[in-house]
This record gives C-alpha cells, sequence and structure tokens, in this order.
C-alpha cells in the first residue's frame, strides 16, 4: 500500500498497527504525530470530524477532477488546527461577563467575591471572571449600589472617572453628563480623568456635573431608588426627564420647554401621573400621557 493511502488513513483514525509499524520508518510521520499531540492540548469549538470527512469525500465524488490529499497538506492541516487551537484560547480567556438591568426594571447581582450590586434601571455592570482574583474591578454604565465584601482592592470604573475601595456600601451614577458617588459605609478614593483624587467617607458624597466638583453629605443609609423614589437636588430638569424614561420605560416630549432648568425635587417609581404632578407642578407646566407616550407642555 502506498505510504499516501497510510498517511490519509492515520487522519482518518482507522490506521491498523501493522500499518503504523510501516509508517514508523518515514522521517516525516514522527513530525506528524508532534504535531498531532500538541494538538490534543488545545480545545477549539465543538466540530463532527467524521461526518465533515465524509461530506468532504461525497463532494470530492460529485467534481469531475479529483484531487487526492498529499502528505504535505496533511500536515498543513493539522498545522493551522494547532494555531486554530491557540486562537480560541486566546479568544476565550477574556470571559467578560455583562448584566443588565432593562428600563422599568432593576437587579440584584453577586459577585464571584460575594460583594452584591443592586443596578438600577437603565443599568449595565460587566466584569472579566478570569482575572476577579487578581483584579477586582468592573465596568459601570449607570447607577448601581454596592455592598464591597473585604478584601483586595476593588474598583468601579466609568467614563466620568473611578471608585477605589477595600471593603464598603457606596452607591454609584454616571448618567448625562452627572457622575456622582455615595458613601454610606466605610470610606472610598473617587478619581477622575484630570488625576484628582477624593477620599470619602461614611456619609459623603462628591459630585462631578459637567465641569463643577463639589463634595456633599447626607443622612441617608441607602440612596432613595432602592426605595422606589429618585430624588435630586440643583439638577438640570433633563436628567430628571431621562431617569422618568427610564424608571418607566416612557418616552417623554418636551420640546417646548427649557430641560436645562435647575430641579429640586423628587418623584415616585410606582405611580407615573403622581411621578408626572412632582416633576411638572413645581415648574408650572403641564402633561398628558398616552400609553407610552409623555407631552410637557408650558
Amino acid at each position: 500500500m502506498k505510504k499516501e493511502n497510510l498517511f490519509l488513513r492515520w487522519l482518518d483514525h482507522s490506521l491498523s498497527e501493522a500499518d503504523r509499524t510501516a509508517l514508523q520508518d518515514d522521517e516525516r510521520f514522527s513530525a506528524y504525530e508532534k504535531i498531532s499531540q500538541a494538538a490534543q492540548y488545545f480545545r477549539a469549538p465543538e466540530f463532527d470530524a467524521s461526518s465533515s470527512y465524509d461530506r468532504l469525500r461525497l463532494k470530492q465524488q460529485q467534481q469531475t477532477k479529483v484531487k487526492r490529499l498529499k502528505p504535505w497538506r496533511i500536515a498543513s492541516a493539522i498545522a493551522a488546527l494547532f494555531v486554530l487551537g491557540l486562537l480560541v484560547v486566546n479568544l476565550t480567556a477574556n470571559n467578560t461577563t455583562t448584566l443588565t438591568a432593562a428600563n422599568a426594571d432593576r437587579l440584584e447581582v453577586s459577585l464571584p467575591d460575594a460583594s452584591t450590586v443592586q443596578l438600577n434601571a437603565g443599568t449595565s455592570l460587566s466584569y472579566n471572571e478570569d482575572k476577579w482574583e487578581d483584579s477586582r474591578q468592573v465596568d459601570l454604565d449607570g447607577e448601581a449600589l454596592f455592598t464591597v465584601t473585604k478584601g483586595s482592592s476593588f474598583e468601579v470604573n466609568t467614563d466620568a472617572g473611578s471608585v477605589r475601595v477595600l471593603g464598603t456600601v457606596f452607591n454609584v451614577v454616571d448618567r448625562d453628563g452627572l457622575f456622582e458617588v455615595t458613601c454610606f459605609e466605610g470610606r472610598v478614593a473617587v478619581s477622575f480623568p484630570d488625576n484628582t483624587t477624593i477620599e470619602i467617607g461614611a456619609g459623603e458624597g462628591v459630585r462631578l456635573l459637567g465641569t463643577k466638583l463639589n463634595r456633599f453629605e447626607t443622612a441617608t443609609a441607602r440612596p432613595s431608588w432602592v426605595n422606589h423614589k429618585s430624588i435630586f437636588k440643583s439638577t438640570p430638569y433633563k436628567i430628571i426627564l431621562a431617569e422618568l424614561e427610564r424608571q418607566y420605560e416612557v418616552s417623554v416630549d418636551a420640546s417646548t420647554i427649557d430641560k436645562n432648568v435647575i430641579f429640586t425635587g423628587s418623584f415616585t417609581h410606582e405611580d407615573l401621573e403622581t411621578a408626572m404632578e412632582a416633576v411638572t407642578v413645581p415648574l408650572n407646566l403641564k402633561f398628558q400621557i398616552s400609553g407610552k407616550k409623555v407631552t410637557i407642555t408650558k
């Protein structure tokens, strides 16, 4: 039997012991064996080699010209699988978990170290589980309340800044040009893109609105949103309307009014009409609710 056929049968795992002995005298066989053994250490996506090989043979039979796979092509195919295995390992090593609370919804999750996070409506959180033991880091887009177990440094990254703690309870907001961190237990360090870092303790907070940075104090034990209520102090009206849209999953049309006016007040998350009265009456505005659309006028 020609050695080319023996190589094909070896690739198809149908080589007898006698045939294997015949191949062992060929110096190419040793190289192919090493490549095959190395490829076993890599895990590629599930692939039915038998059925694929059958389809390949059927396709070859249907063609006018039949090309026989040469031994060097066999080695190339195995080497390609070897490289593919490396690629798959590198891609799957970045095991990022993303959690999202939809509008008008909330989500409470546990992180790998038993720290817990409550996500407010319209918020997403992501972290790399594979790297968690070495680096407790999460990326946040929206608003969330963190209860962090003691241990190595824990970091929350947002587009507007980052928060670093060891073990504490704190709330982070990163929405519509507002970046705000409130500490309820322990201490946290808040860093900004300009390399400014501010440390705050329990009952303290720091707020960046546009380019204006200030500190504040709070007497509450938790953020208001966990009790189904949003509270605002000296906040642009457009931010209040955006939060209304997230909490009730509605579309607010306020095109005829000034959305940059500064508002101080609150609204409930449990009744849309009551919430609309709370944010319109103080400004002498009117509103109309039509299904999922709310229109605000003077």
